[in-house]
């Protein structure tokens, strides 16, 4: 009997091929502020195979009204 379940792997191959010319997913958190207002914070993940991917945190400053990247700050990387 087949529970229905795949393997990571098998997982990712389906995306790729329901999907043709994708590179994988990313995520974006909802940004952080700092109390005035002038700096945030959002964290970032890209997925792009079982054993391929990163996740970061990017440090942003307004600007005239614009968002800076002030930096960038990897956390993890596969």
């Amino acid at each position: 009997m087949s529970t229905g379940k795949v393997s990571l792997d098998e997982a990712w191959k389906k995306l790729f091929e329901a999907f043709p010319g994708a590179t994988g997913w990313t995520s974006i958190s909802l940004p952080g502020y700092s109390t005035d207002g002038d700096i945030a914070v959002v964290y970032i993940a890209r997925h792009c195979g079982s054993l391929c991917g990163q996740g970061i945190y990017v440090y942003l400053r307004r600007v005239n009204n614009q968002w800076k990247v002030l930096v960038r700050f990897p956390v993890w990387v596969s």
